[in-house]
């Protein structure tokens, strides 16, 4: 979770979000420029598992935070082969 917190810190700067990691009871709170990690094993987390409420939240992150103009194909088949391409929401 440090590896993947600055990038959303960096990406989402004026944003207050919340990452949390259900199996090992932690999470990261970013709010108005401070961000602090904490531990949430006495904290009720309500998970949301409708896959389309799913979906369509990452579609919308997606979106808006690609930048066409730096779209690279090349890169993108190094991180994830073209078979798999179909299974991404972002590409449908």
């Amino acid at each position: 979770m440090k590896i993947l917190v600055p990038y959303f810190i960096n990406r989402l700067p004026n944003e207050k979000f919340i990452i949390a990691d259900k199996k090992r009871k932690y999470c990261a709170v970013y709010y108005e420029g401070e961000l602090r990690f904490l531990n949430i094993d006495k904290i009720d987390i309500i998970y949301k598992t409708d896959e389309d409420f799913i979906e369509d939240a990452w579609k919308n992150f997606y979106n808006n935070v690609k930048i066409d103009s730096r779209k690279n194909i090349k890169l993108m088949r190094a991180n994830m082969p073209i078979k798999y391409w179909k299974y991404l929401p972002e590409r449908g």
